[in-house]
């Protein structure tokens, strides 16, 4: 969709998303969301041939940093 209406797509890893929405019922809690708002991917230039590619460095990115931490 950001490839067909030329949009920017802003990757952003959130760290405690398990802590705080567990996959067991009922086991999550309130509390803080750390985080990391990555680079803007400009898909101006993009066409829809490059969404696969797209999608795969967007999850390295995110994968990445989630092992970091």
């Amino acid at each position: 969709m950001a490839i067909a209406h030329k949009i920017p797509i802003v990757p952003m890893t959130f760290y405690d998303s398990k802590d705080r929405f567990s996959f067991t019922f009922l086991s999550g809690s309130p509390g803080k969301l750390r985080a990391k708002v990555h680079s803007f991917f400009m898909t101006g230039i993009l066409d829809e041939t490059d969404k696969s590619t797209l999608r795969e460095e967007i999850r390295t990115i995110i994968l990445k940093e989630l092992q970091q931490k």
